[in-house]
């Protein structure tokens, strides 16, 4: 339960899907949150670099796959959920 030792620099809501919340991590992690399910959080991944993640948006995608942008200070971070998982 490391994820909760490190403090949240940033959040945003999925558009598609009002279940889903992310928080960005001064670690460079990002958390995935269901508010159905609120006991942990579904995913806990790392980032491209150690830097915080400041910004999160997340993107409307027609094929229903769960699109987020992150961005630090070394940059831009696609994130895709659903069966398309990567970076």
């Amino acid at each position: 339960m490391m994820y909760f030792q490190v403090a949240a620099w940033s959040c945003s809501w999925e558009v598609n899907s009002a279940h889903y919340m992310y928080a960005g991590l001064q670690n460079g992690s990002l958390l995935v949150f269901d508010i159905r399910q609120t006991v942990r959080p579904l995913e806990s991944l790392n980032g491209p670099s150690c830097n915080p993640i400041h910004t999160i948006q997340s993107l409307s995608h027609p094929s229903g796959v769960r699109t987020l942008l992150s961005a630090s200070s070394v940059g831009v971070c696609q994130w895709n959920f659903d069966g398309a998982e990567g970076r």
